[in-house]
C-alpha cells in the first residue's frame, strides 16, 4: 500500500511508519462532490420535474417508523464495516473495541465517498490506524482482508440478484444491463486479482516486471527502482496477508459476515424508504435485489459517491415501483439517508476523531 518512510500530511516527513495523508489534497475531492450534486439537482429538476416544494410536501406524507428504521440501518452499516475490520485485527493482536473499530470505519467511508471509485477510503483508514498504535503492516492486512470480503460479498449478492431476476435485468435498457455485467465483471476481477496475488505471488512478479519495464521505456513510468520496490512491498503484505488468512479461518467467517450484514444494512435502506412513502407490492428480497444492481451498476464509475450515476441508474431500476411524480422524491430520500447523511455522518466522526488524537499527541499519550 503506501512506504513507511512516507511524507505526512504538508509534506513533513514522517518517520513513525504511517502511511501518507493529506486533508488539503481531500477537499478537491469534497469541491468536485458538491459540484456533482449541484449539478445533478439541476438536471432532476429539468428531466424528472423534482422541486423542493415537492421533495418537502412528500416528507410531510411519509410514514417516520420507516424511516427510523432506515436512519438505524445506516448506523448499522458503519457498525458493521468497523466489525469487519475488528474480526481481522483480532486475529492478528490488533484489537479494536466497538468505538475505536466504529470511528475508524466512519474515516474509510468518509473518504471512500469523496474519491473516485473510493480510491482514498483505505489510506484514510490506515493512517488512523496507525495513529492510533496499530503498526502499518497490520493495519495493511486488515484492510487488504476486508476490501477481498467486501468485493466478495457484492459478487455473491450480484450472483444470487440475478439468478433470481435474470427475465427483470433483461428488460432493463442496453446500457444498465453493460454497467451492471461490467460492475459484476470488475469486482469478480479484483477479487481474483487479490486471490491470486496472496497465492500465486511468482506469477504476478512475472506478469508486473516486465510491464513496468515497458513502461519505463516508454516514460509512462519516470522512476524505474522505485516502482518494483513498491511491487516488491506489496507482494511482501500480501504474503503476510495469506500466513493470517490461512491462521485464522473462524476470523475470515467473521468478517464475511460481517460484510454481508453490512452490504444488507446499506440496501435496505431503500426498501425502508418505499415503505415510508406508503407502498408495500413489493418485497424486501426485490428491493435488496435492485440495491445490488444499482451498487454493481455504479461501481466502477470514477465518480465520487457515484453522484450522478446513482440517482439516474435510480429511477431507471425503480420505474416500476413508484408512480412517475414520485421517483425522484424517493430517490432523493433514499440517497439523502444512505449516502449523504453517511457523508455528512462520518466526516463529523473523522474530524473529531483527528482532534481527538491531535489533542492526544500533544499531552504524549497514544490513543
Amino acid at each position: 500500500m503506501n512506504e513507511k518512510n512516507s511524507r505526512a500530511e504538508g509534506g513533513r516527513e514522517d518517520p513513525s511508519g504511517r502511511p501518507p495523508f493529506s486533508f488539503r489534497r481531500n477537499l478537491i475531492w469534497i469541491l468536485l462532490l458538491l459540484l456533482l450534486t449541484a449539478g445533478v439537482t439541476v438536471l432532476l429538476n429539468r428531466c424528472a420535474g423534482l422541486t423542493l416544494r415537492g421533495f418537502l410536501a412528500a416528507l410531510r406524507r411519509i410514514e417516520l417508523p420507516f424511516i427510523l428504521c432506515a436512519v438505524l440501518a445506516l448506523l448499522g452499516y458503519v457498525f458493521c464495516e468497523g466489525r469487519a475490520m475488528a474480526a481481522v485485527g483480532a486475529a492478528i493482536g490488533a484489537p479494536m473495541g466497538p468505538v475505536r473499530s466504529t470511528t475508524v470505519a466512519s474515516t474509510e467511508l468518509f473518504f471512500s465517498a469523496i474519491t473516485p471509485s473510493a480510491t482514498g477510503g483505505q489510506p484514510a483508514a490506515a493512517f488512523y490506524m496507525t495513529r492510533g498504535g496499530i503498526p502499518l503492516s497490520g493495519a495493511t492486512v486488515i484492510l487488504i482482508n476486508n476490501t477481498m470480503h467486501y468485493m466478495l460479498t457484492l459478487v455473491v449478492m450480484g450472483a444470487a440478484a440475478f439468478a433470481l431476476n435474470a427475465s427483470f435485468v433483461f428488460s432493463l435498457s442496453p446500457l444498465l444491463r453493460i454497467l451492471i455485467a461490467v460492475g459484476f465483471l470488475l469486482n469478480l476481477l479484483a477479487f481474483l486479482v487479490c486471490l491470486l496475488l496472496l497465492r500465486r505471488q511468482e506469477i504476478i512478479r512475472k506478469i508486473c516486471l516486465p510491464l513496468i519495464r515497458f513502461f519505463s521505456r516508454i516514460r509512462l513510468i519516470r522512476h524505474r527502482e522505485k516502482a518494483e520496490e513498491k511491487l516488491e512491498k506489496t507482494l511482501a503484505e500480501y504474503r503476510e496477508c495469506q500466513r493470517m488468512i490461512h491462521r485464522t479461518p473462524a476470523a475470515q467467517v467473521k468478517t464475511f459476515l460481517w460484510n454481508l450484514a453490512q452490504r444488507l444494512c446499506s440496501f435496505s435502506i431503500a426498501y425502508f424508504v418505499y415503505r415510508a412513502f406508503g407502498y408495500a407490492a413489493h418485497s424486501l428480497s426485490e428491493v435488496l435485489g435492485l440495491q445490488t444492481f444499482s451498487a454493481l451498476a455504479v461501481n466502477g464509475l470514477p465518480l465520487p459517491g457515484g453522484t450522478g450515476a446513482a440517482e439516474f441508474v435510480f429511477l431507471e431500476l425503480y420505474r416500476d415501483y413508484y408512480p412517475p411524480h414520485q421517483a425522484a422524491e424517493a430517490m432523493l430520500l433514499t440517497r439523502a439517508i444512505s449516502f449523504y447523511c453517511i457523508f455528512f455522518f462520518c466526516g463529523l466522526v473523522s474530524v473529531a476523531y483527528y482532534l481527538y488524537f491531535l489533542k492526544k499527541e500533544r499531552n504524549g499519550k497514544q490513543i
